[in-house]
């Protein structure tokens, strides 16, 4: 009977495990997904090429000829600019693109010296469509970045030390989040409420750590021109940036108090992951651990 129950225990026993292993190697992966992510927003511009002005009007043959870009405009494989210092002359937007549908990237890239016409900016997107533009910084004197007809588009991680911010006229479908809006006059310039159906927050809530407290929500951008109140102290102001007093033309209902540096993404949650922080975790395998060791003493007496 003794060795029935022993059986049964360590049965009961190595079902718990395999499931910790699991959760324990899940963890792991969204760990290296999280140093990714680390290191792509932190990265920094050591080994960087300098270029003048950037100017694609859909001819991405052109550049990729010329050692501007890599990929192939797919989804798979998207057009890449990357690694690039930049200075507009103080004449012009530093890149612009133009007119295409072509998937790309541009990451890690420091655009100055821009110049100040108002239509000016750091990137300038016109009629385009499938871009993302990631952790770029930008210093000059019109916008950081304008999108002007350009749909589904993905601005995420970048740093505006401009005159003005953030441009967008005449889009739909572009998601904005975790930006740096560090503007003297303007963070955000919205034009007409064709522009509502752009998404200011994080698509999926993000598991993060502020201040040394570990919460999940949404997250917003900052605006160095937004000044409200943290009461519950997670890092987002307690109401929403709303533009021009008209919350169905622009909303940002997470804004975020600090700038992004100050937020440690520890990850991601799609509405049908389970969320198991690794603290929890571990706080199993120590609850598991005790349990063992109070059966085994009791099958030891009995």
């Amino acid at each position: 009977m003794l060795s029935s129950k022993y059986k049964t225990i360590s049965i009961v026993f190595s079902v718990f495990l395999i499931i910790i292993i699991s959760q324990l190697n899940h963890f792991m992966r969204q760990s290296n997904q999280i140093s990714e992510y680390s290191n792509r927003m932190n990265s920094n511009l050591e080994n960087s090429n300098i270029s003048g002005i950037i100017h694609i009007n859909n001819n991405w043959s052109d550049v990729k000829t010329a050692g501007i870009c890599t990929g192939e405009g797919i989804e798979s494989n998207p057009y890449i600019i990357k690694n690039m210092i930049i200075d507009g002359g103080g004449l012009a937007s530093g890149i612009l693109i133009e007119n295409t549908e072509e998937h790309f990237i541009i990451t890690n890239c420091y655009i100055n010296n821009t110049g100040d016409d108002y239509h000016d900016a750091g990137i300038k997107l016109d009629n385009v469509e499938n871009g993302q533009l990631i952790n770029n910084t930008v210093q000059g004197k019109a916008f950081g970045i304008w999108l002007n007809r350009s749909d589904n588009n993905i601005i995420l991680g970048n740093t505006l030390r401009n005159k003005r911010g953030l441009h967008v006229g005449y889009c739909f479908d572009n998601t904005i989040y975790l930006n740096n809006f560090i503007a003297t006059q303007v963070n955000t310039f919205i034009l007409l409420n064709v522009d509502k159906a752009n998404k200011w927050s994080s698509p999926n809530k993000a598991l993060y750590i502020y201040e040394g407290n570990t919460y999940k929500s949404y997250l917003g951008n900052y605006y160095a021109l937004y000044q409200n109140s943290d009461n519950n102290n997670d890092g987002i102001g307690d109401t929403p940036y709303i533009k021009y007093g008209d919350p169905d033309l622009y909303v940002d209902y997470y804004p975020l108090i600090q700038s992004t540096e100050n937020y440690e993404i520890i990850k991601f949650i799609k509405d049908s992951e389970a969320d198991i922080p690794g603290y929890n975790l571990f706080l199993i395998i120590g609850i598991l651990s005790i349990i063992l060791i109070i059966i085994n003493n009791k099958i030891r007496k009995s």
